[in-house]
């Protein structure tokens, strides 16, 4: 049996990876590495820890119970690896290089995206950035350390993911301009439920009629119309424009069209309803100085697109 001496660091992400993957080719593809290469240290881990940990099945590899034990064990023990590493507080963005990912929820992205591109035009010109929306795929490849940054509508409790609630999310009515409900003095669900609702599906959030009007409408045994789920904001604008559909949905995302519709402050039934966006993170990087200060600018971008949403904000 080999001496732990010979355990280290990467053979423990490399366990991590075949564990995720349930194969060595898989695992060999995702980390870049030859397949026989993977396959060895497989072996040298079997040998130190004196055990299989994997039985071949028809799809690849089958962890036992010790690899299962080992794998609920590593978010610990590679976060404090990671933070020894990262130890030094001399960190300056613009020298870091590498690959940045960063998933945002819909409605966020159209709001985020662009702010996060300019600032790393200006502060790390060495990254690869690459910004996409939030999937069904993202918690998956977040808890894998392929994406570095989530923002989403809640927290997620995983050994492999941090959770950092960053500000309240505030949702509010968008319409036409000159949308008959304009007339109304206050708006009640009631009243919404008069017109049409063009819904903003969001994954892993309010699918399979889980979104907050739904409900409510439900408790007040309220009939609603939903004329579509619409999963991309932008696209939702021009289909508010050109009816008297009306949108029910993230105040920072409409605000970026508060040229094109009027927007207006939700009814009382469904401003009950207290939600707030979470920063979700790998656990290993909690520590790392790039991903404390991208979890940092990501708060202060949206400190500053947290709309004031004014009692005169009908009015054009």
């Amino acid at each position: 049996m080999a001496d732990f001496s010979d355990l280290r660091i990467g053979a423990l992400n490399t366990f991590k990876v075949i564990y995720e993957e349930g194969s060595t080719q898989r695992a060999a593809e995702r980390l870049g590495h030859s397949q026989s290469g993977i396959s060895y240290e497989l072996k040298k881990l079997r040998e130190i820890f004196d055990d299989p940990l994997f039985s071949r099945c028809r799809d690849g590899l089958l962890p036992n119970e010790r690899a299962h034990q080992l794998y609920l064990g590593l978010p610990k023990v590679l976060a404090e690896m990671e933070n020894l590493y990262n130890g030094s507080t001399d960190f300056h963005p613009e020298q870091y290089r590498g690959n940045v990912r960063i998933a945002i929820l819909e409605p966020l992205a159209v709001a985020v995206m662009p702010k996060l591109y300019s600032l790393f035009q200006q502060h790390c010109p060495h990254v690869d950035l690459q910004l996409m929306p939030w999937n069904k795929g993202t918690l998956e490849q977040l808890k894998r350390g392929i994406i570095d940054v989530g923002l989403h509508l809640h927290s997620v409790e995983d050994d492999y993911i941090n959770n950092e609630r960053i500000c309240p999310s505030i949702r509010i009515l968008a319409c036409r301009n000159n949308h008959p409900i304009l007339k109304r003095k206050q708006i009640t669900l009631m009243e919404m439920c008069n017109y049409p609702l063009l819904l903003q599906d969001l994954p892993s959030w309010n699918q399979q009629g889980q979104s907050i009007i739904e409900k409510a409408s439900q408790e007040k045994k309220l009939p609603l119309r939903i004329s579509a789920r619409v999963s991309y904001l932008p696209a939702i604008v021009p289909m508010l424009q050109s009816s008297n559909a009306l949108c029910y949905s993230s105040a920072i995302g409409l605000a970026q069209f508060q040229q094109q519709l009027t927007l207006l402050p939700a009814p009382r039934e469904l401003s009950s309803h207290a939600f707030h966006y979470h920063c979700l993170y790998p656990i290993s990087q909690a520590e790392a100085p790039f991903n404390l200060w991208l979890r940092a600018q990501l708060r202060e971008i949206l400190a500053q697109l947290m709309p004031k949403i004014v009692s005169n904000s009908r009015e054009r």
